[in-house]
């Protein structure tokens, strides 16, 4: 029974007589776009140095080499002042957030012309791309034998979720899947939230911190502490929010999970909003209480999730108004969501 999953970069091993590798990660959010450009430009980079720290790069000591380049997929911003303002938004964005993690922009390319024009049923028609920016990240990882997945990797690991783990379900996937688009007397387009019971009415969108950031990348890329090494599995919570990233955990190997909302957090909001700096990790049971002794030293922000299971369901349970809630998902059944075998047709 041939399984996999899904990771967060690739890591490249370029000279034979070295351990040495390359890191290669990306980060992309276009939905954030019609939210704040700026927003969206800090979620690529932050996103593309993620996804390389999830596969073991080095970040935050002297010698450690980590770069990004950027690739600006614009409609036309010449002759419109929205799209030219959201360019500008988007480059303070990429900039501020380049900064902050000390990662030079070393290329990029940009296009700006990613518009069509024709007609429709005799009308003329423009139809533009979303402002978008795509970020690439390169860094270097000390030996690739020590290189990262995202796989949970047996039963009984304690599943964590280290960094930030300030979510918001503005310009989620959730908040996608939730609303639809209507054109308004005027032909203009907006956008309509539909309602789903106990969602927030006003959803909230996360917002970066960049020196919690900072502390946690320092620590999974090596530069703080000595625990990394119990790490089993890493994996960036970005699409889909927390519940996505964990179940993705669980595909390659098929394993469950029994989790647990913390008291107080939104359901919806800390099991699918989006935000910054947080990922999904597994360390097996005997190993757990040392490494958290080592976040809580260096203030690396972590909660216990719950721990993985060998019943193949990802079992939620959460504080709701009647009373404690739970819900089970089949992992073979989220396998097929997946890979699309007619689960979603």
């Amino acid at each position: 029974d041939q399984r996999s999953g899904p990771n967060d970069g690739a890591v490249l091993k370029p000279k034979a007589s070295s351990w040495m590798g390359v890191a290669v990660g990306c980060g992309i959010n276009p939905k954030l776009s019609d939210i704040d450009p700026y927003l969206m430009a800090q979620s690529a980079v932050d996103e593309a140095v993620r996804n390389v720290l999830a596969v073991g790069a080095e970040y935050g000591r002297p010698e450690a080499v980590l770069a990004l380049t950027d690739n600006f997929c614009w409609p036309d911003p010449v002759k419109d002042k929205t799209k030219a303002a959201a360019l500008v938004r988007a480059c303070y964005g990429m900039r501020d957030a380049a900064l902050a993690l000390g990662a030079p922009l070393v290329s990029g390319k940009d296009s700006m012309k990613n518009d069509y024009v024709g007609r429709r049923e005799g009308q003329e028609v423009k139809i533009s791309v979303p402002p978008t920016l795509l970020m690439t990240c390169v860094a270097r990882v000390p030996d690739v034998r020590q290189a990262r997945t995202s796989d949970i990797k047996a039963a009984g690991d304690v599943v964590y979720l280290v960094g930030l783990g300030e979510f918001g379900l503005l310009g989620s996937e959730l908040h996608s899947l939730l609303s639809e688009k209507l054109r308004d007397k005027g032909g203009n387009d907006r956008q309509v939230v539909l309602p789903a019971a106990g969602a927030p009415s006003k959803p909230r969108a996360g917002l970066p911190q960049w020196e919690v950031a900072n502390r946690v990348y320092r620590w999974l890329g090596g530069a703080e502490g000595k625990r990394q090494t119990h790490v089993r599995s890493v994996h960036d919570v970005s699409e889909g929010g927390l519940l996505v990233a964990v179940a993705e955990g669980l595909l390659a190997r098929g394993l469950g999970a029994a989790l647990e909302v913390p008291d107080g957090r939104d359901p919806w909001e800390y099991c699918f909003g989006e935000g910054f700096h947080s990922f999904v990790v597994s360390v097996r049971g005997a190993a757990a209480p040392e490494v958290e002794e080592e976040w809580g030293l260096l203030g690396v922000p972590h909660r216990r999730l719950g721990v993985a299971t060998s019943d193949g369901k990802l079992d939620v349970t959460w504080k709701g108004p009647a009373g404690r809630q739970s819900i089970q998902v089949p992992t073979e059944q989220l396998t097929r969501a997946w890979r699309r075998e007619g689960y979603w047709e």
